[in-house]
């Protein structure tokens, strides 16, 4: 199985940890304005081919997710994610902060499955509930499982 819970609880890749030292004593402006920033921003404007686009870096992966989300998504708008997943077991907190859902979806190894982010992206048929009765959005049951099974939805 893969383990994705964060990029803090393993050590560094031998390689970060010999630039490092050889950068170590380096007397740099600080973060963001130094020149390996400047280099890093480049390689980003190269990748997006945007040369002139503004890059800012942010101090940490939380930040930058609650950012990102709270920037592209509608203030009714939620997050689906692998239940096992960092952003539901870990950043749920600093995203829900902002008014944005995690909403979290069975996973298999890490993954979840196109059928699980159909059963969140599409309400059911009208009149599909017990009883003939509507699912009122967003109050839809638990997601049941791989082969969703709720009426509306084969």
């Amino acid at each position: 199985m893969l383990f994705f819970v964060n990029d803090y609880c393993e050590g560094a890749h031998p390689a970060i940890l010999q630039k490092l030292l050889e950068t170590n004593m380096e007397k740099l402006s600080g973060y963001g304005t130094d020149k390996y920033c400047d280099s890093a921003k480049e390689k980003i404007r190269k990748a997006c081919g945007c040369p002139d686009a503004d890059v800012f870096f942010l101090v940490g992966g939380t930040q930058t997710n609650a950012t990102i989300i709270g920037s592209v998504l509608n203030r009714y708008e939620g997050v689906l994610a692998a239940q096992t997943g960092h952003v539901s077991c870990h950043e749920a907190g600093g995203i829900e902060y902002t008014g944005h859902k995690v909403l979290t979806l069975p996973a298999e190894n890490g993954k979840i499955k196109a059928v699980c982010r159909r059963c969140w992206s599409e309400p059911p048929a009208p009149d599909s509930g017990p009883s003939g009765t509507a699912w009122s959005w967003p109050e839809l049951p638990p997601y049941p499982g791989p082969r969703c099974g709720r009426p509306g939805w084969q």
